[in-house]
Order: C-alpha cells, then structure tokens, then sequence
C-alpha cells in the first residue's frame, strides 16, 4: 500500500518534472489529467499543475513588465495577457465545476445513506416484542445488519451519533434474543470466530515493516470489528477485546514513535525554511542600490526558492502558512526591486536632460578655433558625462552617438590643425640643423684638440637643443654624423675625450629620433648610479679621515687615487645627466 512519504516523494517528483515544461506543456498535461473519470483521483496533481503555471506566468509577467519599465513606460499602462492564459484559465475552471459538482453528489449520497441507515435502525426496533418465531425474527434481523453495512458512508458529523443509535438498537435487540439461548449462542460464537480472525489479522500488522502501512490497516480492522461483527458471550468479550486491544496498542506505539520522529523532522524543516525567509527578509532591510546588485540579488532568489522547496516534508497544518510567509517576503524583495526601477527611470530621465545639455554645449563649440580654450571645455564636458550614469535604454544609445560625433569632429580637426603644425615644426628643425651642419662641415681650425673639443661639444649641445626632426631627416642625422668622426678622428683626443663627444652623439640620435622614452630611462638608470657613487665616495673619504698610515703610505696612495677616481666619474656622469636633462626639455618644449 503507498504509504504518506512515497505518496509526497512522488508528488515532489511531479512536481520537479513539471518546472521543466513550458507553458503549453503545461496546459496539455492539465486536459490529459481532466479525463479521468473520477475527478478526486487527480486533484493533487491538477493543484500542482496550477501552482507550477501560476509560477512560471507571474515569472514571465515580471520580466514583461521589467523591460516595459525600464523602456520607459508607466506601471499603470502596462498590460500583457498571452492565449495560453486563458486557455489555462478555461480548463481550471473546468476542473473546479467538476468538483463543485462531485461535492454536491457526495452530500447528496451521504444524505441518501443517512436516511437509509435511519430506516434499518427504525427496522430493528421494529423487531423487538414481536410475536413470530425467533428463527423468522433473527433472520429478518441479519437481513437488517447486512442492510446497514452496504448502504455506504454518512457524513462525519453524523456518523458517530447515528452509530451509537444502531448500537444502542442492537444491544435491546440481543437482550430480546436473549429469550432464545440457542439462537443467541450461535450467534454468539459466529461473531466470535469473526473478532478471531480480526486478531490474527492485526497480529500480522505487528510484523509489517512500515508503520504508516501497519496503522491505516488497523484503522480498517477496527472499522470491521465495529461495524461487522456483533457481540460475544461475556465469557469471552473482555479477553478478545483485551487481546484486540494489546495489539492496537503495539501498533499505535509505533506509530506514535514515527509521529515523534516526523516531528523532529518538521520541527528541523521548519525551521531551514524560516532562516530562509529570514535571508529573504535581509534583503528587503539592505535593498541593492545597483542594477548589477539587483541582478545579483535576483538570482540569489532563484537559489532561496529552489532550496525552499527542496527541504522536504512540512506539517500539513503550517505547510502552507511558511509557504505563504516565503512568497510575502519574495514579493516585498519584488516591490522593492519595482520601486527601484521606478526610481531609476526619474533619474535617468534626469540624466538624459543632463546628457542633452552637455551634447548642446559640445554642438556649440565643436568647429571652434580657439584651440587651447575649447580642448580643455570639451574634455572637461566628457568627463562629466562619464559620471553621469544611465539614461533610458531607447535613447541612450541614440544620444550617444550624437555626442561621440560632435566630439569626434573637434578632435579630428584639431588633430589635423597639430599634424600640420608638427610638420611645419619638423620642416623648421631640418632647415637649423642643415644650418648647424652647414657650419660644421665648413668649420676650419687647426687639428689641435683644444679648438675642437669645445667647438663639437658646443654644436652637438645645439643639435640636442634644436630637439627631433622628421623620420626623413635620417639623411641629415648620418651626414651629420659623419662630419663629427672626421673632426674626431683628426684630433688626437684622450679616450674619456671621445666618450664623452661619442655620448652626446649617442643623445644626439635619440633626441632627433624624438626617443624621449629612452632618454628617461638613461637618466633614471644614470642618476641611481651617481647615488651609488655619491655613497661610496663618502665611505672612502670616511676611512680616509679615519687612516693614519705614515707619510708616502702605499695604502695612502691608493686611497687617494680611487677617491679621485670616483669623482671624475661623478662629475662625468653629472654632465651626462644634464645632456639628457637639456634633450628632454627641448623635445617637451618642441612639443608642447
């Protein structure tokens, strides 16, 4: 027999093979079960069916409604109804007529009974002095009992007091009897054998492994016990009973254990159920204030409902008051979420007012020609519309475009206006140094070192100066070059000498180049080595102070040439850090 558990199992796997189908699925698996013949035999499904549509609309609804306000629309104009919907409502409607109807039988048949049972009572009474035989009388009065117990059902709250009534009949009817022992003791043993085999019967229950199963087959027997069977000679009515009774009692006693057990169970349910109800309710005191949040949150819902059902059985008493207590916290989340939205649409509004005013003020000025004014008011008005934030779906990217247009056509002319103004900066750097050139290679002196050295450290300085000239000028850069290793060559210069004019000729090349990135890292790399040397050079004027070696001391000597070592490097690398320094500004000064 199916017991509770395998009963809710089945319906909760029902109901986990109905939130995959569709709505349409769904209206045809609710016609399919509306042929049953017996109405009442489906009704736990045909709910589910109801509760799974009702769901999965009122989620569509929602969506509907979230993309018609967020496009700008008003609550209260806002209707959506698909066909489905009806033909749903329709076949539902359906169903409740059915079973408004099968209702109305049912009082009527229990009526029908009722009156029936009424009549075999008033035959009974009937019985009692009559003056016929007692084989005809008792015969007449089986007839009755079997009368009684195929008429059917009554009413509950009819039933107990109607069967007191019988009972009560039957027991004046037995004292009547009593006038003929033979017939009574017959009786008497046949009902005994009967209340036997009900005996035997709840003996096996004891054995039956599930409990639930094992107590609604004793709800039967005793049903037997008190409608089929009449009574025993007292001899035997207190030990049958009591034996009866012993055996109810082991089965009831397990019943009750597995009672208190599902009670832990609800109470534990339950109570997985109200913590989350409780997160539900944290959301609605700590709402999102971002859309991204809300999208977050929403889905967050999702897993609450999903693990809201899946906690398993409830008490059927509270079942639906925490179902309903769940779906009061999720739609609070819901109007909160709506009443974000709405909140949302006055700002965006706001900010597509704010947005049309900065593109009105781009469009004012975009073919201005007060360059250095309009570039910082332009890019000042760009960055207020990042902060700005959402306008209205249906224009946002309307607007945007506009104002992308009308600051890409200032910034394209004004790129135009500083292309051409750096090709009239790089045409004017070629034509002084070909002027630099020009003077160099006509340069005439004697090959002493004295005259040259300074005269090339003074032209490269110029050269450096002048700052960087188009990729075409490489021309000019090797010609250059090359008249600087002539002049180089045919003065005998000391090796520090010619690294020195070979360097400034190294930062020559970047700077024309416009490397400015890698005049940056050699000052940087070259300003840590003068700290480093900067430090040594203190330690070994230290340890000079502290060194008291006898005069023309070897050690001596050599302290002192490392240290004057260590400042000729210095004062080398200061002049190469203020080379670079003077090429960096001249190529931030070039273009400025």
């Amino acid at each position: 027999m199916e017991t509770l558990e395998i009963r809710n199992r089945a319906l909760e796997e029902y109901r986990e093979k109905l939130t995959w189908s569709d709505l349409k699925a769904l209206v045809n698996e609710l016609k399919k079960k509306l042929k049953a013949d017996d109405i009442q035999s489906v009704k736990e499904e045909v709910l589910t069916i109801n509760k799974v549509f009702k769901n999965k609309y009122d989620a569509l609804l929602d969506k509907k409604k979230e993309v018609f306000l967020s496009e700008g629309g008003n609550e209260i104009d806002f209707h959506y109804k698909l066909p489905i919907k009806s033909d749903f409502d329709n076949l539902y409607a359906n169903y409740k007529d059915r079973v408004k109807k099968y209702h109305q039988k049912l009082k009527e048949t229990y009526s029908k009974n009722y009156k029936k049972k009424l009549e075999v009572i008033e035959g009974i009474k009937q019985l009692v002095g009559t003056e016929e035989s007692m084989g005809t009388t008792f015969k007449k009065f089986k007839e009755l009992q079997d009368q009684w117990k195929s008429v059917g059902l009554v009413s509950r709250d009819k039933y107990e007091n109607l069967w007191r009534t019988y009972r009560h009949h039957v027991e004046i009817f037995y004292d009547f009897l009593h006038l003929n022992s033979d017939l009574r003791d017959k009786d008497f043993q046949h009902n005994l054998e009967k209340k036997k085999k009900i005996i035997e019967l709840a003996r096996g229950l004891t054995n039956e492994k599930d409990a639930v199963v094992a107590f609604r087959e004793l709800q039967k027997l005793h049903m037997i016990w008190k409608e089929d069977t009449g009574p025993v000679s007292k001899d035997h009515r207190e030990a049958v009973w009591e034996e009866f009774s012993a055996l109810s009692k082991e089965i009831n006693d397990r019943h009750k254990k597995l009672l208190k057990g599902m009670h832990l169970l609800y109470e534990e349910n339950i109570q997985k159920c109200e913590d989350i109800i409780q997160e539900v309710d944290n959301i609605s005191a700590n709402p999102p204030s971002s859309h991204k949040q809300w999208e977050k949150v929403l889905k967050q819902l999702d897993e609450y409902h999903e693990s809201f059902k899946s906690i398993g059985p409830l008490p059927v008493g509270k079942a639906r008051k925490i179902w309903d207590k769940f779906k009061v916290a999720k739609k609070k989340v819901y109007s909160l979420k709506n009443d974000y939205h709405k909140s949302q649409r006055v700002f965006q509004r706001e900010n597509l007012d704010r947005k049309k005013s900065l593109l009105k003020r781009v469009e004012a000025i975009k073919d201005s020609e007060e360059w250095e004014k309009t570039t910082e008011e332009i890019k000042a008005i760009q960055k207020e519309w990042k902060t700005i934030g959402h306008a209205p779906r249906k224009d946002s990217d309307k607007i945007w475009e506009a104002f992308k247009t009308a600051c890409n056509h200032y910034f394209e002319r004004l790129h135009s206006k500083s292309d051409r103004e750096r090709l009239e900066i790089y045409r004017q750097t070629l034509e002084n140094k070909k002027t630099i050139l020009k003077e160099l290679q006509e340069y005439k002196s004697a090959d002493e070192k004295d005259a040259i050295l300074p005269y090339l450290k003074s032209v490269l300085m110029k050269w450096i100066v002048e700052g960087a000239s188009h990729n075409k000028s490489e021309d000019i850069q090797t010609e250059f070059e090359k008249a600087v290793t002539i002049y180089l060559e045919s003065a005998k210069m000391t090796t520090e000498e010619a690294d020195t004019i070979n360097y400034s000729m190294k930062v020559a090349i970047w700077t024309n180049a416009n490397k400015k990135s890698e005049i940056k890292r050699e000052k940087t790399i070259l300003s840590r080595q003068l700290k480093d040397l900067d430090f040594q050079t203190g330690r070994l004027e230290g340890n000079m102070m502290l060194f008291k070696p006898s005069k023309g001391s070897d050690t001596l000597v050599s302290f002192k040439k490392n240290l004057e070592e260590s400042k000729l490097k210095i004062e080398v690398l200061k002049d190469k850090i203020k080379l670079l320094s003077r090429a960096i500004r001249a190529l931030e000064k070039q273009f400025k």
